[in-house]
């Protein structure tokens, strides 16, 4: 509950003055499922989880009041996002940042866009925007496979 209330606060902080009224939306980056280590034992790694869904539901009620929206990052081809892809979080919030299009784990070592991959991304976001959430693509130049490497983006055979 403490590091909740942190998080929400800190869109809102009335140390600045009413900053609540110029916030009409929150980039929650990071949210959904699996755990951000190994070292996680799987109930830790589940009160993680709930306790992110809470704290998207906490921001949502705060930018509510400005008619704004929590976007979460958000609609994940990852495997560890199965088996829904982290759609369950828009139960929680308004929108969803559709990351990755067309890269990274939609291509694979040999270039090539894995079709049936991208055709489920796209699907989701149907389905989000169906749902009437927003939703925000989100997506690399090229067939990137890697963010980086030497610090440059990684492309097949580079």
């Amino acid at each position: 509950p403490t590091a909740r209330a942190w998080w929400t606060s800190v869109p809102v902080n009335k140390s600045v003055g009413d900053a609540a009224s110029l916030i009409d939306g929150v980039l929650a980056d990071g949210v959904g499922h699996g755990c951000p280590s190994p070292n996680i034992s799987a109930a830790r790694c589940a009160d993680l989880e709930r306790g992110q869904e809470l704290m998207l539901q906490d921001m949502q009620a705060i930018v509510n009041r400005t008619g704004g929206v929590v976007f979460g990052n958000g609609i994940s081809m990852y495997d560890n996002a199965l088996p829904d892809h982290n759609m369950y979080l828009l139960r929680d919030m308004g929108g969803i940042m559709a990351e990755h299009f067309a890269v990274f784990e939609s291509v694979d070592a040999n270039g090539h866009l894995d079709v049936d991959r991208v055709a489920t991304f796209m699907d989701l976001v149907i389905k989000a925007a169906s749902l009437g959430k927003q939703v925000v693509i989100a997506t690399w130049p090229g067939l990137c496979i890697g963010p980086f490497v030497d610090g440059y983006p990684s492309w097949p055979n580079n």
